[in-house]
């Protein structure tokens, strides 16, 4: 999965990325747009994401979801249903 950028970064397409991060197309273009994702543009219309940015921001994102279990006392709207 994901094509080489250069030696050491390989990267990810639009698709693959929403895959990754179980979120879809617009979505991704609404992050990306308040920049909270980088990418990579190739060309005049192919978008790439970083593998190990993509990575990094789940980690985050979990990490925010984690810290916001703990505030609301052991409790989030998953746990709730």
């Amino acid at each position: 999965m994901g094509k080489k950028l250069s030696n050491t970064k390989y990267v990810v397409s639009v698709a693959e990325a929403c895959h990754l991060l179980n979120v879809s197309r617009t979505t991704l273009w609404r992050w990306r747009q308040e920049g909270k994702l980088r990418f990579y543009q190739l060309g005049k219309r192919r978008i790439v994401y970083s593998l190990i940015q993509l990575k990094s921001f789940l980690k985050e994102c979990e990490k925010f979801n984690d810290s916001n279990v703990s505030a609301e006392g052991g409790k989030n709207e998953r746990q709730s249903q």
